[in-house]
């Protein structure tokens, strides 16, 4: 029991976070535009509709560390590598796992990363987790 509890703990900040920088603006149709975004936060103009927000599994080829977020390259079937963001806190960053599972709520065709100092070509915003 005391082990669920844990699991939780962990869980519940990270849906909360992407809660507030991906789907709350949603619910509040009289809210303008530019209200929400910036009440969201800088990164939900990268923000997937539902309908649009995928998950792909593959192997991790890279990881950079970034403060609180990790940033992983992952490669899919057919040797296609695509980078993904996450929380440095949730389980698929921390873990030493090779296989992921990526669900991506985000996603920006050019992304710059002041803290490693370096630009990303198609990066999904996404909650990982290991295989």
């Amino acid at each position: 029991m005391r082990h669920r509890r844990h699991r939780w703990f962990l869980a519940a900040p990270i849906a909360v976070v992407f809660g507030l920088l991906f789907g709350i603006g949603a619910g509040f149709p009289d809210a303008s535009e530019a209200f929400a975004s910036r009440a969201l936060g800088p990164l939900s103009r990268f923000a997937l509709p539902s309908e649009a927000q995928t998950s792909f599994e593959g192997r991790v080829v890279e990881r950079l560390n970034a403060g609180a977020y990790t940033y992983l390259q992952i490669e899919g079937p057919g040797g296609a590598r695509s980078w993904a963001v996450t929380l440095t806190s949730s389980k698929g960053a921390r873990a030493s796992a090779d296989r992921v599972h990526v669900t991506a709520m985000g996603f920006a065709d050019h992304f710059d990363s002041k803290r490693l100092g370096r630009s990303f070509d198609d990066l999904y915003f996404a909650v990982v987790r290991p295989l």
